[in-house]
């Protein structure tokens, strides 16, 4: 996302020395800077497409096997819960959780 905006960037900044080479009315600059626009402005496309383009793949690749997207939602989903449980107080008399690490 922070390339994204930092291309956008470039492209305003760029747009900025076109519209003061075209005040200039020098036609070199012109052109380079009307070339370097269209430079950044492709750059900006292709991030802006990549951006894009990942979570859809993730998507597809989560919607060609749900069965393993709701397996792991429910790992997900239930693991707060099995730590909870634990470390849970046992109440009185009670030795408490087990420490593997003795």
């Amino acid at each position: 996302m922070e390339e994204q905006k930092t291309a956008g960037r470039r492209v305003s900044a760029a747009r900025g020395r076109l519209t003061r080479a075209r005040m200039d009315g020098s036609a070199e600059k012109i052109g380079e800077a009307a070339r370097r626009l269209r430079e950044l402005e492709a750059e900006a496309w292709r991030i802006g497409d990549e951006v894009i383009r990942q979570p859809q793949e993730m998507m597809s690749g989560g919607l060609a096997n749900p069965g393993a997207v709701l397996d792991q939602m429910g790992r997900a989903w239930n693991a707060p819960a099995a730590v909870t449980e634990t470390y849970r107080d046992p109440g009185p008399g009670s030795a408490g959780p087990q420490d593997s690490r003795s």
